[in-house]
């Protein structure tokens, strides 16, 4: 009975979390922010791109609650995947309606394979991309069953290498594209710089 209730209980944090990130979520979309700070430098400007910034962390947060929620409590495969299947149906379901929605309303026209390429594979910008959420959250509901098992364990070490191994193909790809970016920067500025002095050089030996 203890434990039901313990089970029951709620977690008043997780819900002053989720409030958080519901209004981080509202300013990250609200559009009239000027957060351009190269077009339109200023201290406004450098205010809204810190608070768009800080207010991209909305859906990890969310993500996090839900993880939070899901690992510390009872699990059962077949419903799991059970739900995990519900989820993927109403996504389509979803972007089914969007598309019925916005085409008149856009006045956009789509042949048949446009029309199912849109329903299942590329989702439109303005139409159903917003279920972007809902696939995500499938790819993680997909992988849980692993994190869960991991996570009962109670190794450190192997939750610890789980973690890093998200953690690189998340950000890892990104990280060494920038640093290839950075490395090819760095070179033509060498290369500019070796021109200019070889430049200067041959200009200062020219008789005057």
């Amino acid at each position: 009975m203890q434990e039901q209730l313990k089970s029951s209980a709620r977690v008043v944090y997780y819900d002053a979390i989720k409030t958080l990130a519901i209004y981080l979520v509202c300013i990250y979309y609200y559009n009239n922010l000027k957060i351009n700070i190269l077009l339109r430098p200023g201290y406004e400007t450098y205010i809204n791109y810190f608070f768009s910034g800080i207010s991209s962390m909305a859906v990890p947060l969310f993500f996090m609650v839900n993880g939070a929620l899901l690992l510390n409590k009872p699990y059962n495969l077949s419903s799991h995947l059970k739900k995990t299947g519900y989820l993927y149906i109403l996504v389509y379901v979803w972007s089914f309606i969007s598309l019925v929605l916005f085409i008149p309303i856009h006045g956009d026209s789509y042949s048949l394979k446009e029309f199912f390429k849109a329903w299942f594979n590329e989702f439109k910008v303005g139409v159903n991309n917003h279920l972007w959420f809902l696939q995500t959250l499938i790819s993680v509901y997909l992988i849980f069953p692993f994190m869960k098992d991991i996570y009962d364990r109670q190794q450190h070490k192997l939750t610890q290498f789980f973690c890093l191994i998200v953690f690189l193909f998340s950000f890892g790809n990104l990280f060494l594209n920038n640093l290839v970016n950075l490395t090819e920067f760095i070179q033509h500025i060498a290369e500019l710089i070796g021109t200019v002095t070889a430049v200067s050089k041959v200009v200062s030996q020219l008789p005057t």
